[in-house]
Parts: structure tokens; sequence; C-alpha cells
């Protein structure tokens, strides 16, 4: 049992070092454009929306194709939780909600990149929906088990353009459905991306560039300095009876304008600190201290059981002192002093 409860401890230990060392940067996001589309639709806005309220997507299939399809577009923040990522790298959870008057009933969906432009709209004619071009291996939308969500799983791989991922939501199969996703909310993606690589330092900017020195060598160093052109150099230093005028004192420098097609900012200093870390610091605090009750327990000394019902109250019996035995065959006795002399 010790060595079990230790193991126990050594165990929550490992796991704490772990959860502590490793530093996950992840964030959610909302939409920043959403669309769909509808062969129905013989023109943009010729028809009414009828069938899907303001917000919601709407996704349908047919043996023919696809009847209709959605298209989402978030775009990666370069910072999560006060630290720099790189978003060119950011993997994502897309997660779509069902709306309360749908079903997921004989939906089988997927994700492809977008590879052109387009607005958001609802209800849309197909020739104004954006083009696509799907991977040759799936990217399948996970139906939870209750029916309410369907989830995709993103790799940087279908960004289209760097950050972003510009998607189109469309059905994967030949079967006839029609599901309606309610309105994508601050929650519908998850993102996870690396920490961004060291950028400029505060130093750095506005710093004048160093002035041009001419190297030293023999020649230099023997000729001695350089005297100016022009004699105005010498006649300054020869005394003679006419004051000299006060030069003029020179003009301020003009500060010189800042160039703004760069668009430089100082870097502000992002502090590791984040809520993610406190959570890891407090869930190791609390692993250590299993890990400590339990090596404690593991290394304290168990006491014998206790006798239960009738046999409880009885104290145990003192055992009876060994008792010698001495003699041959039937002369055998008992011997409790030494024999006596014949």
């Amino acid at each position: 049992m010790r060595r079990v409860l230790r193991g126990l401890a050594a165990a929550a230990v490992a796991t704490a070092a772990m959860t502590l060392l490793e530093v996950p940067i992840a964030g959610a996001a909302a939409p920043d454009q959403t669309g769909w589309w509808s062969t129905a639709q013989p023109a943009s806005g010729a028809l009414p929306n009828a069938t899907a309220n303001p917000g919601e997507l709407e996704v349908a299939g047919s043996p023919a194709g696809p009847v209709a399809f959605a298209a989402v577009l978030y775009k990666v923040p370069s910072e999560q939780d006060g630290q720099s990522v790189d978003p060119t790298q950011a993997s994502g959870t897309l997660i779509l909600s069902i709306a309360p008057n749908s079903s997921t009933q004989g939906a089988s969906l997927q994700v492809c990149p977008i590879t052109s432009q387009w607005k958001a709209e609802e209800n849309g004619a197909m020739t104004d929906a954006p083009k696509y071009n799907c991977p040759a291996t799936p990217i399948a939308g996970q139906v939870s088990p209750d029916g309410n969500t369907v989830t995709f799983t993103l790799a940087s791989s279908l960004m289209t353009q760097p950050g972003q991922f510009d998607l189109a939501v469309l059905p994967s199969g030949p079967a006839p459905f029609l599901v309606k996703f309610a309105k994508p909310d601050q929650g519908s993606m998850g993102v996870s991306a690396p920490p961004a690589a060291g950028g400029p330092t505060s130093g750095d900017t506005g710093a004048s560039p160093p002035e041009a020195t001419t190297p030293l060598t023999p020649a230099t160093a023997l000729a001695g300095p350089t005297l100016p052109p022009s004699g105005a150099g010498l006649s300054a230093s020869i005394p003679t009876d006419t004051p000299l005028a006060a030069a003029p004192p020179p003009a301020p420098a003009a500060p010189a304008p800042a160039s703004p097609s760069l668009g430089l900012r100082r870097a502000g200093h992002a502090s590791g600190w984040t809520k993610e870390r406190q959570q890891q610091v407090m869930s190791v605090g609390l692993l250590m201290a299993i890990a400590a009750a339990l090596w404690w327990m593991g290394g304290a000394a168990q006491r014998a059981p206790r006798l239960l019902g009738s046999l409880g109250g009885r104290k145990p019996e003192a055992q009876a002192a060994a008792v010698r035995v001495g003699g041959v065959g039937r002369f055998a006795r008992p011997r409790t002093a030494a024999p006596r002399p014949i």
C-alpha cells in the first residue's frame, strides 16, 4: 500500500511539472464575415430570405451537388492574451451551433478553403458565391452526440492568405439534407498560435544613423588634417584691424518628417503572466499538495486492525512462558527447576 501511495505521489509531481512547462497560447474569435448562397435564388436579392433567420447560415445538399452553402472568414489576431503570436502558423477549431429550428439528421459536412473574394450576403445567388478548392482529404465535420454542434479541426495549411481562415461550409456527400446554423459568436472559433519571433526593440525607433568615418591609414596619419580648399580658413586666423562681424546664429534644424509608408510605432512590452499562466500555477500547486499528502500517507506507520464484536473487548491473553521438558520416555516431565542431585 505504501508503494502504491508513493507511486501516485510521483505521478502527481510529474504531471505538475509537465503542466508548468507547457505554455499554450490560445484564444477565441468571432467571424469577420459570413454569408450563404442558394440555387433557389435566381439573382442577387431577387427573392427575400424566407428560409433562415437573419444571421443564420444555411447548407443543403443533393445528389446533383450543393443546393446551398455558407462561408466564414476569421482573421487571426497578432496578439493573444497580451502575447505576440505568429498568425501564419495558427491552427483552430471551428464550432458551429445548430439553429433551434433545424437538425443535423442526415447531414454530411466539410470545409474547403475559399480562393476568391466575396462579400457578406444572405441567401445570395450561386453566381455571386465565392470559388473554393477542396483538399484531397476532406476536412469533415464531427457532429456532437446531442446533435447541437458540428466541429471542424483546422490546420494552418487551410489558410489561403497568411493569418486568415477563409472557409466554405459545404455538403460532403450525395445524400439530401438541409441544416441551418445559428449566427457564429465569439466562441465559434478557438485559435492556437505559437509565439512570434522577437521584433525590434524600443531603442531602434527614432535613432539617427552613425556618421560615416574615414579609415585611418599610414598615409593619412603622416599627412595630417586636411585643410579646406579655399583660403577662408587661413584668413580667419590672421589678425586684422577691421573688426569682424558676428556670425549669424544658425537656424534651428527642422525635424525630419516621418515616413508615412513605414508606420512604425514603439513596441509595447507584453507580460508573460497571463490568465492561463495563473491557472497553470494554481493547478501545479494543487497537484503538489496532493502529492505531499500521498507521500506522507505512504510513509506513516500502519496501525494493527481492531477486533470487532465480542472479540473487541477482550484483552490479548498473555502467552505462557516456554517450559523445558526433560527426561526420556515415560520419565519426561516439565522441568521448571534444576534436577535434584542423586
